[in-house]
């Protein structure tokens, strides 16, 4: 009786906060678990002055040069988490032969928008370094992706043509990108403390720039794969349901968007430390777009 009460229990905290901060013991176990792969070398690099200015560089011990360049954010609500956390993430990309960039940035309350996408900035100016220095292969093909803030960001890299340009980058040197738990429209989302310090007051120009989905008009279409989690209380589905339907609408056959049935927000991040059906849905996926 006491098992059937908790599970009846747990049933109806789905899809709050309450089982959100439940789950969080569990997920951190199983990402920060370590394993046995040794087909995997690190290195850490600054690329501005600030301590959170800094790169963790995946490679596999035999790189595959045919294979794309992944440049990968860390989830978080912009506030918490550094690459370091997430290299379960790094080792299932590795095992497939392909090099891993996951970039770290500086973090809210004491930044926010505007600062954190100097930093993104910054990161994919310093990949010319490492290009020269031959620390990675190549940069014409880049596939981007991200779990939460982290595919936020990952978004607004792509869509935000001006990036590029302070960066002398181009959208043609991306390939793909694939989101999970997006925040891709803010006005999706519920109003936080943590979302108006980010993105400031909703009729902002900050918030408008720190929201992806204003800037996909004219963009030059690339593969998506899209999952969300239609219980996630942290960000809800809302957020990506208009670049389900905007993307759809301007490029047809370009976005793979998934929803989750009774899926919260760590469990659409789970493909990360589980053979799940999210894991080979994106192995598929970049198989198709590498």
């Amino acid at each position: 009786m006491i098992l059937l009460n908790f599970l009846y229990l747990s049933d109806m905290l789905r899809g709050t906060i309450v089982y959100e901060l439940l789950q969080l013991a569990g997920y951190w176990f199983k990402t920060l678990s370590t394993s046995k792969n040794t087909n995997l070398r690190s290195e850490r690099i600054q690329f501005g002055p600030h301590a959170k200015q800094y790169l963790m560089l995946y490679s596999p011990l035999k790189i595959d040069p045919n294979k794309p360049l992944i440049i990968y954010y860390h989830g978080g609500g912009w506030i918490f988490g550094k690459p370091e956390l997430f290299s379960k993430k790094a080792e299932l990309f590795t095992q497939l032969g392909y090099q891993i960039i996951m970039p770290c940035y500086r973090k809210v309350p004491l930044y926010h928008a505007d600062h954190i996408l100097e930093d993104v900035t910054l990161m994919i100016n310093h990949l010319r370094t490492l290009q020269k220095e031959g620390k990675i292969n190549q940069l014409d093909r880049i596939i981007l992706g991200g779990v939460s803030a982290g595919a936020n960001l990952a978004s607004l890299l792509y869509f935000r043509k001006d990036l590029h340009e302070q960066a002398v980058f181009s959208q043609q040197n991306f390939c793909g990108l694939f989101l999970y738990a997006p925040p891709f429209d803010l006005s999706g989302m519920k109003k936080t403390p943590v979302l108006y310090r980010y993105a400031g007051r909703r009729n902002s120009k900050r918030f408008y720039n720190a929201s992806p989905i204003n800037f996909i008009e004219n963009s030059r279409p690339i593969p998506i794969l899209c999952t969300h989690g239609n219980k996630d209380a942290f960000v809800q589905q809302a957020a990506s349901q208009s670049l389900q339907k905007k993307y759809s609408d301007l490029y047809p056959n370009m976005l793979q968007y998934q929803t989750i049935d009774n899926a919260t927000h760590l469990d659409a991040a789970s493909w990360a430390h589980t053979d799940n059906a999210m894991r080979k849905e994106l192995v598929a996926w970049l198989a198709e777009v590498s």
